[in-house]
């Protein structure tokens, strides 16, 4: 095969030689049934694809609550105004529940599969000194640092 075609930039083929990351576990990681899901919802967020919808649905739950305000003055805690507000959805909150839960499925599926044969190591179940165990989703996206990974079978 030729690697040019792969369409690989300079920095990824020396991350890939130098040892930094476990090749065998992002092997592993990219060949999971689910992980054309989960490229897809990162594209969405990194591309802010779907930032303008959201924004969009959000004003007009706004607008919706502030007309009402100011037309009826409803009590602060009524139930339609709490609606109002609570109906409106935080984009990042709103991306990492979706990413993370692409990352969670991915892990139970690892698990229903595992109980019918020896489990091999995986991405989906890692253990950080420090840090925990966890997912390598919560240690992808919360930012978590971690030095000494022990992948757990």
């Amino acid at each position: 095969m030729d690697v040019a075609s792969l369409h690989l930039s300079d920095e990824v083929l020396e991350l890939l030689r130098s040892g930094k990351i476990n090749n065998r576990l992002l092997c592993e990681m990219m060949t999971h049934p689910r992980f054309c899901q989960l490229m897809a919802d990162i594209e969405i967020v990194v591309d802010r694809i779907a930032d303008m919808r959201i924004q969009d649905m959000n004003t007009v739950l706004e607008v919706a609550r502030q007309k009402v305000m100011k037309e009826y003055a409803p009590d602060e805690m009524d139930v339609y105004m709490r609606t109002l507000e609570v109906a409106q959805i935080n984009e990042t909150d709103y991306f990492s529940y979706i990413i993370h839960e692409d990352m969670d499925d991915a892990k139970k599926a690892e698990q229903r599969r595992s109980r019918w044969r020896k489990p091999s190591l995986n991405f989906w179940s890692v253990n950080c000194r420090g840090n925990g165990a966890g997912t390598a989703a919560n240690l992808l996206f919360s930012g978590g640092k971690c030095r000494k990974l022990r992948y757990e079978e």
